[in-house]
């Protein structure tokens, strides 16, 4: 597997906000029988669509369909597991950048880190 070098863990946010907002927007053209956004995701998407960054409300979408065993505002590794093990034969970084989100080293990633981690400020942040 390739190494991941520090210009690629530098722009792995950018790519993930960009993966998300596209996921999203794939999900709104569906039904929900198809897999697709149910109705206030999709309220969430439009609204997505209008903001200075589009991608802020995706990656919120994101953390909170994987936020589920407990719906705690944090994701453990399990959690973390799904999308790490479909951006791992992808993305040499992904290892890495999940630990440079834990901050606090507490084994967890919460909305906090994860909105700071994926280039927010905290007041855009939302929980």
């Amino acid at each position: 597997m390739e190494q991941c070098n520090p210009a690629d863990l530098a722009t792995f946010p950018q790519r993930m906000r960009t993966w998300f907002l596209e996921v999203m927007k794939e999900l709104s053209g569906l039904t929900e029988e198809q897999g697709g956004l149910d109705e206030e995701e999709r309220e969430f998407e439009k609204l997505a669509e209008a903001e200075t960054k589009p991608w802020r409300r995706p990656l919120h979408w994101k953390f909170f369909n994987m936020d589920i065993a407990p719906n705690d505002f944090h994701l453990s590794e399990s959690e973390l597991m799904p999308m790490r093990a479909q951006l791992l034969p992808m993305e040499p970084c992904t290892d890495a950048f999940i630990a440079s989100c834990d901050t606090n080293d507490d084994d967890l990633i919460s909305i906090v880190e994860w909105g700071t981690c994926m280039g927010l400020n905290e007041e855009e942040i939302l929980y």
